[in-house]
């Protein structure tokens, strides 16, 4: 965890991607839509680009990503529910989308 700019908390989770799959669009979808489900601002990105990171309630912005199987990403939740919002979507994607 660490602090951000406006002084709040914020968690940083980063993960590879093991679904052979990766982030498709079906699995974009249901990781878009867990994190609008919360609160707090949660954003995705992929380590090994430069882009800024995209915003997890998007499927279109996750799907944009085009990240695939062995990447390394890394969810940044930000409010009040940051850290049951970090906990659970890598939850879902550690459990490859529960065998989708």
């Amino acid at each position: 965890m660490r602090s951000s700019a406006k002084g709040r908390q914020m968690v940083k989770v980063r993960f590879v991607v093991t679904d052979k799959g990766g982030l498709d669009a079906r699995r974009a979808s249901l990781l878009a839509r867990d994190a609008g489900s919360f609160e707090s601002v949660i954003r995705i990105r992929k380590m090994d680009e430069p882009r800024p990171p995209a915003d997890a309630r998007s499927a279109v912005q996750v799907l944009a990503l085009g990240v695939q199987q062995g990447d390394e990403v890394e969810l940044i939740a930000e409010g009040p529910d940051e850290r049951q919002a970090a906990a659970l979507l890598k939850q879902l994607i550690d459990t490859d989308f529960a065998g989708l």
